[in-house]
């Protein structure tokens, strides 16, 4: 499962994003992480809570389906399309953060 952080309005990096939607950012080579190049996601809510840390409860959590290519490092994924699946919350969002600890 990936997962993408949001603020409470879910937005990343000021860019406002939608369950449902398809995003792409239009590049096809030459990605690289923290550029406009990718949307940037992680493979668990843990690595998330880095950058949108789970004790805010004002963030949101969205899984996603990766639809383009995808670059990654140890901590964070990142492609130039993706898919916001649906949001994570209630109990199963409780579950995940419990892994956290």
């Amino acid at each position: 499962m990936y997962i993408k952080g949001f603020d409470k309005d879910l937005k990343c990096r000021g860019f406002q994003f939608e369950v449902g939607k398809v995003y792409d950012t239009g590049y096809t080579e030459e990605l690289e992480l923290c550029t406009n190049k990718v949307f940037h996601f992680c493979d668990s809510l843990e690595k998330v809570d880095y950058y949108y840390g789970c004790i805010d409860e004002e963030n949101r959590y969205c899984e996603i389906e990766v639809l383009g290519e995808i670059i990654y490092d140890e901590n964070k994924c990142g492609s130039n399309k993706i898919k916001i699946l649906r949001e994570i919350k209630g109990e199963e969002l409780d579950i995940l953060k419990g892994h956290i600890n």
